[in-house]
């Protein structure tokens, strides 16, 4: 009996077993249950989220729209938010939220099953990758182009840099060339700061010229805030002993910013503007001619204040000075020009074709004094002013005849106060003269109920005096109007000349003036990670099959690792070193064709770097601090070679370890590279590493470093998931 009951009980358990296995070898057979698959489809959303965030089609916040799956019978629904506040500061910071049903006929009856999941991740997207598409990129640091070196009486017919420059500080560009030489910078591409200045000096001594060429456009403190002491835009020319220096700019200024007073020097006060133009001639030659000018074919605008100043202290020949700008210019503040020709025959000027829009004042002021001087300020447009308007127009012939003007081809409109001067002294040999004209045409911007010429919402007083062989004229058509009854106050001094045009009724600024554009923001761009483990396993793998040792090495501690490599040396067409610490590249041949990728986890010291034969070579130099080079380190390099430079700089403090690369402007023979680094990048411009004779161009040229397959990746990380 015993048995029997024991075996009935064996044989109903392992029935029941059967039933259980047949159950979900059913199940399997025909797919998950309904309700995973709910759950399926709400990961379906996820992956989808995540495919679009990586290929760039999201960028903000957005909707999914429903997509179905099964024959209908699934689908999901996700919605994705842009940095939601987690309270971590994270920018990069997404908000996935994906909706799965699936409809299932569950005995008889239709079903439909829920799931909804929940994923916060940090992904930065194709922003990860910007920082390469940079020819100096520079993410915490500044970047420091010197070409005043030892090449003043060198004469390098041109230095060129191709590409987008990107710094998280100051960009700074110093240029000079004197003892009868002459050069040419150009850089070719967009110049970007995230919260620092860009800085262009100019100079030219001794019978020289010297000319920068920027071809773009400049952002400058694109992050920073409107009352931040970086981010200002300074162009300086300078030059003395019949000298020409001249700097260009095809493109915008964007200043988000205002200039640092380290900038500050014994003429000019750049602290504290937003755009600082100024150009200044401290002694000229006798029997030359020189020239200054600052050409800008875009537009200027500014959160801060934009100052053009041009300064003539001591001239005996002929001198021009010249700024000059094809587009408006646009202050959120004060607009300044100014103009003092203080002795010789000098013509100075500031020319805009375009129309000045202002949030505050506006200052034109121009001095011409002494034998042959000649000022002038020229608008193609209208003046917009919200605050006060006042101008200057002064000449003293003491010496010989000389003029001052300023012009405004179409309308000048001022919330406030207007006071205008127009002050002229000559000799009976010599004639001084001083003019002013608002001539309201033009193809300009008349506010409503405001007719042309010449308007203030405040009081108005214009003054033109003159003394003996002089003359004064201030020009006003075909208005003349403040908000007083009897118009403007008019004074006439010394047969000085007032045409106000008509000065009723008062005018009404009920309508307010066209505001001054906002320069423009700019993304940021990431520095990129780099992972130092990938290329220590591609080095172990190579010297598996090389049997060369010194694809990976160790540097001694304390020490550095010193790499000399022949040509005969290099055993495949990429070949990699990886040196646990510091490693001094001490004489490293490389052959054409190919691709040498040297890579540290300290500091790279250069001291020669070659390559050998006719053809293209690669180098890239990767280092998880720093690079730099030996005072006398050579990197001889050809036409059409390329070079990537990648310094993670992990020891940066930006007061007493700031430098991340130190390169020379002379190795930019007409290559192709790419410099990457975390905190600043020096290029110096020492004579020894350029052409004497015959001369010949230096350029570097942006290329996107071929860097090897998962040595740089897309950080993707995943903070949270869940049901809800």
């Amino acid at each position: 009996m015993l048995f029997v009951v024991f075996a009935i009980m064996v044989i109903g358990i392992l029935g029941a077993l059967l039933l259980l296995y047949t159950s979900v070898a059913l199940r399997n057979a025909v797919g998950v249950t309904p309700a995973s698959r709910a759950l399926a489809a709400a990961e379906t959303g996820l992956d989808v989220a995540h495919a679009r965030l990586a290929g760039g089609s999201i960028e903000d916040s957005t909707t999914i729209p429903t997509s179905y799956l099964w024959d209908g019978k699934g689908s999901y629904t996700v919605t994705v938010t842009r940095n939601p506040d987690f309270g971590d500061g994270d920018p990069y910071d997404w908000k996935i939220t994906s909706y799965g049903e699936y409809r299932a006929n569950v005995e008889g009856v239709e079903r439909t099953y829920y799931r909804t999941v929940e994923e916060v991740i940090s992904f930065a997207g194709g922003k990860y990758y910007n920082a390469l598409d940079y020819v100096l990129f520079s993410k915490e640091g500044k970047i420091d182009m010197n070409m005043d070196g030892d090449l003043r009486a060198l004469n390098i017919t041109t230095c060129s840099i191709n590409g987008d420059i990107y710094a998280g500080k100051d960009v700074i560009v110093s240029n000079s060339s004197s003892l009868v030489g002459s050069n040419s910078f150009n850089l070719n591409g967009d110049i970007i700061t995230e919260k620092g200045d860009v800085i262009i000096k100019k100079r030219a001594r001794f019978i020289s010229s010297s000319s920068l060429n920027i071809n773009g456009d400049i952002y400058s403190g694109a992050m920073a805030s409107s009352d931040s002491d970086n981010g200002g835009v300074l162009i300086e020319n300078r030059a003395s002993a019949a000298s020409d220096a001249t700097t260009n700019l095809v493109g915008n200024i964007h200043s988000r910013g205002k200039l640092s007073a380290i900038w500050n020097d014994s003429s000019f006060t750049h602290g504290g503007r937003g755009v600082s133009l100024c150009n200044e001639m401290s002694t000229g030659g006798i029997f030359f001619s020189h020239s200054l000018k600052i050409g800008i074919t875009g537009n200027v605008y500014s959160i801060s204040d934009v100052v053009g100043e041009n300064n003539i202290s001591a001239s005996l020949s002929s001198c021009n000075v010249t700024t000059d700008i094809k587009g408006s210019v646009s202050s959120k503040a004060n607009v300044t020009l100014d103009g003092s020709s203080r002795t010789g025959n000098v013509v100075t000027s500031h020319n805009i074709n375009g129309s000045i829009y202002s949030g505050k004042d506006v200052t034109l002021n121009v001095n011409a004094h002494y034998g042959g001087a000649d000022g002038g300020i020229t608008v193609g447009g209208s003046v917009y002013c919200a605050g006060r308007f006042q101008a200057l127009a002064d000449s003293n012939a003491a010496l010989g005849s000389s003029r001052a003007a300023v012009t405004i081809d179409g309308s000048l409109y001022a919330l406030g106060n207007v006071n205008v001067n127009c002050d002229a002294v000559g000799l009976i040999i010599s004639k001084a003269r001083s003019h002013f004209y608002v001539k309201g045409g033009g193809s300009v911007i008349n506010p409503p109920n405001l007719a042309g010429g010449f308007s203030s919402g405040g009081e108005m007083t214009l003054r033109a005096s003159e003394y003996l062989n002089a003359e004064a004229i201030l020009y006003m058509k075909p208005n003349a109007r403040d908000k007083t009854a009897d118009g403007p106050t008019i004074q006439e001094v010394g047969g000085g000349d007032v045409q106000e045009g008509t000065k009723t009724p008062p005018v009404s600024f009920s309508d307010s003036l066209p505001e001054p554009i906002e320069p423009l923001s700019y993304n940021e761009v990431l520095m990129p990670q780099c992972d130092f483990a990938y290329y220590a396993e591609e080095a172990k793998a190579q010297m598996e099959v090389d049997k060369d040792p010194r694809h990976y090495v160790t540097a001694p501690p304390g020490g550095e690792y010193s790499l000399t490599l022949g040509a005969d040396d290099v055993k495949s067409s990429v070949y990699v070193v990886f040196c646990n610490g510091n490693l001094l590249i001490n004489s490293v041949t490389v052959p054409v064709n190919t691709k040498a990728v040297l890579v540290a986890t300290g500091n790279i010291r250069l001291r020669e770097l070659s390559r050998q034969g006719a053809g293209d070579a690669e180098f890239q130099i990767i280092a998880k601090n720093k690079f730099y080079y030996d005072a006398s380190g050579n990197m001889k390099i050809d036409d059409n070679d390329r070079v990537f430079i990648y310094a993670a700089h992990e020891t940066y403090d930006p007061t007493t370890d700031p430098v991340s690369v130190v390169y020379e402007m002379g190795w930019f023979k007409n290559i192709y590279g790419q410099i990457t680094a975390r905190g600043d990048i020096v290029l110096n411009s020492s004579g020894s590493a350029f052409s004497w004779f015959p001369l010949a161009n230096y350029s570097i040229t942006y290329r996107n470093p071929s860097v090897l397959g998962e040595a740089f990746r897309i950080p993707f990380k995943v903070k949270s998931w869940k049901e809800l």
